[in-house]
């Protein structure tokens, strides 16, 4: 495993914890989550699994402080948590990688990557190091300046990558991460999540239909019509 020069070992993972969590859409006609308790451990490393639709990546944004629930609540750390204040809390806490990336495309690859940085409010020299530093393990160095709608995909889920990592996050999640690229892509960026995780002592909760990136982790929770079905 490739070790990764930004860990911070004394840094310790977020415990979450779901407590009957529901959540529905298009006016609550469509349950997307529903009545889901599940524990997930300082520095363990999940996978949600299940058919599409099932609510994976829903539940992944609840456990976020993303979504709000219509019933229930997450548990952060031992302590009720809230969305009112949760940008702040994810920018100093949370990486996130979705499954299409999101970057903002007017802007370059080294000013995404310095978002979350900028919104945890560090300081500009500092965020450019740590930038450039992500860019450079990543291979996309030569692409710093470079407008983001100008990458390529797998480009692109690199770049989204060096963000979540950015902020040196103690929770990680990541949305079919390696769903949209090709093989060699998808291995680098399992590589660093696991690397992350594990060297820093980082919690990683992620959704995926692959398992071989399922089998990676330390434990597999199904899901099927909003529901924990295995083994949870």
């Amino acid at each position: 495993m490739t070790t990764h020069p930004s860990a911070e070992p004394g840094r310790p993972g977020i415990e979450l914890a779901a407590h009957d969590l529901r959540k529905a859409f298009e006016h609550g006609l469509v349950t997307a989550v529903d009545g889901v308790t599940l524990e997930v451990r300082s520095g363990e490393l999940v996978a949600l699994v299940g058919p599409t639709g099932c609510g994976k990546s829903t539940l992944l944004a609840l456990l976020g402080l993303i979504e709000e629930p219509d019933a229930g609540h997450v548990s952060i750390d031992g302590h009720m948590a809230t969305l009112r204040g949760a940008e702040r809390w994810r920018a100093e806490n949370v990486g996130i990688v979705f499954q299409l990336h999101h970057l903002l495309p007017h802007l370059t690859v080294a000013e995404n990557v310095q978002l979350p940085l900028v919104a945890a409010g560090l300081a500009r020299t500092a965020r450019r190091e740590r930038a450039d530093r992500l860019l450079a393990e990543l291979g996309l160095a030569h692409r710093a300046g470079t407008l983001a709608a100008r990458l390529s995909g797998g480009e692109r889920q690199l770049a989204a990558l060096a963000r979540a990592l950015a902020n040196r996050p103690r929770l990680l999640l990541a949305d079919e991460p390696t769903g949209s690229v090709d093989s060699r892509t998808g291995a680098l960026i399992l590589d660093r999540l696991l690397a992350w995780s594990r060297e820093a002592g980082a919690t990683l909760v992620l959704v995926t239909h692959d398992q071989a990136v399922a089998g990676a982790m330390d434990r597999v929770v199904a899901i099927k019509d909003g529901r924990v079905v295995g083994p949870g």
